[in-house]
């Protein structure tokens, strides 16, 4: 074999080396080949310089691994850094995300009302006996409007939905919060989607829907009560819930009852007929 032959081979082993070293190298460093110190390797090249070069920059691999392999196990070493630099992103996001929801966030009353459009507009569902005032006002004494309500029960937003509500309401989406190991509820994600001021109307529209077709089929006695009666059962169960209400015959007077669930509906309806109370529907 001749030796142009020969220093060709060795050549296209160092630039092989180089290249390695300067994209796959775990140091950080990008090694310039066309650097005055490294200049001669192009007309002078060496076997020994390129284990060397192999040596140095292409860590924790048999000195017998052919190169493409250990460009393999670089690349997997490198897939491995990203996942834990996109896992610590995510995490510092998330945190900064639960301290802003920690914060109050007041809807005037003209975006409350686009966002209840909206919210329409996407579910088509609405309960018979509410009309417009009557929605605003519950939601007025459920949160006072702020998206970032949170109840001492752990009910979020401004109709105070719970994840029962949305597992019921959005079954795929609950299913997909869950971590696919542990089979637990991420309740960041959960949280996000109840803090959400559309997603969390529709839902109350959702459930109000259901709360007034399950008293007609349930309750003995609603189609003889009157508009207002009828107000006040589907106010008692979307507050106590259609169990409870269910079991005290959507009696919300019954004094077994905590007290909230009896004087909910009153407050409610009280605020309806107040005509100090300004609502723009």
């Amino acid at each position: 074999m001749g030796n142009k032959l020969i220093n060709k081979i060795k050549r296209n082993i160092v630039v092989g080396s180089l290249a390695l070293a300067g994209v796959f190298s775990y140091s950080g460093q990008r090694f310039e080949p066309t650097s005055p110190e490294n200049s001669l390797l192009y007309t002078h090249p060496t076997l020994e310089y390129a284990k060397m070069i192999s040596t140095n920059y292409i860590n924790n691999v048999n000195k017998s691994t052919p190169f493409e392999k250990a460009k393999e196990q670089h690349e997997l070493y490198k897939k491995s850094e990203l996942e834990k630099t996109l896992k610590e992103e995510k995490r510092q996001k998330e945190e900064a995300e639960k301290r802003k929801f920690l914060e109050p966030y007041f809807l005037s009353q003209d975006s409350l009302n686009s966002y209840i459009k909206q919210a329409y507009s996407n579910v088509k569902k609405w309960p018979n006996e509410f009309d417009k005032r009557l929605f605003r006002v519950m939601l007025r004494q459920e949160s006072s409007y702020n998206v970032h309500a949170v109840s001492k029960s752990g009910y979020k937003g401004l109709g105070q939905i719970g994840p029962e509500v949305y597992q019921t309401f959005r079954p795929e989406k609950f299913e997909a919060l869950k971590d696919s190991i542990t089979g637990q509820i991420n309740e960041y994600a959960l949280q996000k989607e109840l803090f959400n001021p559309t997603t969390n109307l529709e839902l109350s529209l959702e459930y109000l829907n259901y709360i007034s077709k399950f008293c007609a089929k349930y309750d003995p006695n609603w189609s003889n009560s009157d508009l207002e009666a009828k107000r006040k059962k589907i106010l008692f169960a979307y507050n106590a819930g259609v169990g409870t209400a269910r079991k005290y015959n959507f009696n919300h007077t019954n004094k077994k009852l905590p007290r909230e669930n009896r004087e909910y509906p009153e407050k409610i309806m009280n605020a309806y007929y107040n005509s100090g109370i300004k609502i723009k529907t």
